[in-house]
């Protein structure tokens, strides 16, 4: 494209057309800063959702499955104070959604799925780690998904309201 190699990362996410994922372990920490900054960088995970119980706890863990947007949140908004917790939740929940494109989710409106979660910041940490990857962050009192509730006071409520979703990206 002619241009430096970050210009044009930016104006192919800006274009729409393609989406760019970004590894935080293949990047400089001073880059990955600048880009979480981006106002068009939304925070996704491609981790799957394994309970440390049942037949999903056999599979290999990584503790990003649990741990990834709780050390986000921790780091980038509680520690460095990089970004606000509302940029940081526009970046989680909404901005996301509508990347990948569920025009139904990401948002608390009205007629839209209702995933909620109700986290103390000053108490939130992730617990995980590759010795013990199954292990909830602290800090995170309440969980709702698609209106019901899933997490009560940390603990699971044995609801299990979720849906498949699925996108061609």
């Amino acid at each position: 494209m002619g241009v430096d190699p970050w210009d044009a990362c930016f104006d192919v996410l800006l274009d729409g057309e393609m989406r760019v994922p970004i590894l935080g372990a293949t990047i400089a920490e001073k880059d990955m800063c600048d880009i979480i900054r981006h106002p068009t960088a939304s925070i996704e995970a491609d981790r799957r959702t394994v309970a440390p119980h049942g037949p999903t706890s056999t599979l290999g863990i990584d503790p990003n499955f649990y741990g990834a947007f709780t050390r986000f949140l921790k780091r980038y908004v509680r520690e460095q104070a990089m970004l606000s917790l509302e940029e940081a939740i526009k970046k989680l929940s909404g901005l996301s959604a509508q990347r990948l494109g569920f025009r139904d989710r990401g948002l608390l409106r009205e007629e839209m799925w209702a995933d909620i979660t109700v986290f103390d910041l000053s108490r939130l940490a992730d617990q995980a780690t590759f010795e013990k990857p199954a292990q909830y962050s602290i800090g995170i009192e309440y969980v709702f998904v698609n209106g019901q509730k899933v997490l009560e006071h940390g603990q699971p409520t044995g609801s299990r309201p979720g849906k498949f979703l699925a996108k061609s990206l």
